[in-house]
């Protein structure tokens, strides 16, 4: 239900083969040849973990560190439309007959963990995953360097990333390979004008749609109704964790998010999933984080998506450096700037 017309896909501006790979607004599309950089901010272990192995975790979403995650869209979702209720009317019925389930104030309020979703068994809609890389657009932050404080000292690194090249990993070469996952990517909103800005945009589709099939004459508005109702599920999933509350804006997070069904998440060591030339064999593993078990996928990426390394204020550079030039070489990830903080941090 959520794939789309690929044609004129291919041998387009944009940099992926893959019509499942794309920005989840269309403003942050990433064009061919224009280079963007990101940057991972992350301890020494993982750090390590990721230059040695070339993988990179996309942690399951119900397990990041914002409470709100999951929750916060649909509260944008009513916000928006208690604010113009009347401008959309289709869509104000897509969303009642979607969340009708719900406590609405409890949402508006951020006081419930889980959303019932009002889903026909007709509809086909498959239950999704989803799992996130983070990234930060600032490429030394002093908030971001703050989460890598131990024992009073600032111990930590970022690698600046190639977006390009990184999502290129998911990348598929033609439509037989498909498999049931989306890639979406782009820098996280934070204020209510962006916000408004996207579901106004997703409303008047809807709108469009609906009214279309009402000028055609067609008695049954609820086939329309339902498949906006999808659509609307399906975006909440994807597009719904680049909504963040204002108050964490200083983190200036660009997401990855990889969204799978339910039912083709690759479980086991016979997992056999194709997500791109580089992760044929990817599937579910784990970690401890914060005395809990969390699900991850272990992700491959290209070595030519390591642009740079950045070093924690307060770190010995010179040696530093010396050690972290050692480890790209024997691991063949060359061309790699290594810098230093420029945070001015007394000792």
């Amino acid at each position: 239900m959520y794939l789309t017309n690929s044609s004129s896909v291919h041998d387009n501006q944009f940099a992926f083969n893959s019509f499942l790979i794309k920005s989840f607004s269309s403003g942050q599309q990433i064009e061919k040849g224009k280079e963007k950089i990101v940057y991972h901010y992350t301890s020494p272990n993982a750090f390590l973990s990721i230059v040695q192995n070339q993988k990179i975790r996309f942690t399951d979403i119900r397990y990041l560190n914002d409470k709100s995650e999951g929750i916060y869209f649909v509260k944008v979702l009513l916000d928006f439309l208690e604010k113009y209720r009347n401008e959309y009317p289709h869509f104000n019925e897509v969303v009642n007959n979607l969340l009708k389930e719900n406590d609405f104030e409890k949402i508006r309020n951020l006081e419930v963990t889980n959303i019932n979703y009002n889903e026909s068994p007709s509809t086909g809609y498959r239950e999704q995953r989803v799992f996130v890389f983070c990234t930060c657009a600032e490429a030394d932050s002093l908030n971001m360097w703050n989460y890598y404080v131990n024992n009073g000292e600032y111990q930590g690194y970022n690698i600046g990333f190639r977006v390009e090249e990184l999502i290129k990993t998911f990348d598929v070469p033609d439509e037989k390979h498909l498999d049931s996952f989306r890639v979406y990517y782009g820098k996280v909103l934070y204020s209510e004008r962006e916000h408004f800005d996207e579901i106004r945009r997703f409303a008047e589709t809807t709108e469009q749609y609906i009214n279309l099939s009402l000028s055609r004459g067609d008695s049954d508005v609820k086939k329309a109704v339902a498949y906006e109702q999808i659509r609307l599920r399906n975006y909440i999933v994807s597009c719904g964790p680049f909504f963040k509350h204002p108050k964490f804006k200083s983190e200036e997070e660009f997401r990855v998010v990889l969204a799978i069904a339910e039912d083709s998440v690759p479980h086991g060591e016979d997992a056999q999933r194709y997500y791109g030339k580089n992760n044929q064999e990817i599937r579910e593993e784990f970690s401890v984080k914060r005395g809990l078990i969390v699900p991850y996928l272990s992700v491959v990426i290209p070595s030519e998506s390591i642009y740079r390394v950045t070093i924690a204020p307060m770190m010995e550079f010179d040696i530093a450096k010396k050690s972290i030039r050692e480890l790209l070489e024997m691991e063949h990830i060359e061309s790699v700037r290594i810098c230093k903080s420029n945070i001015p941090i007394r000792f």
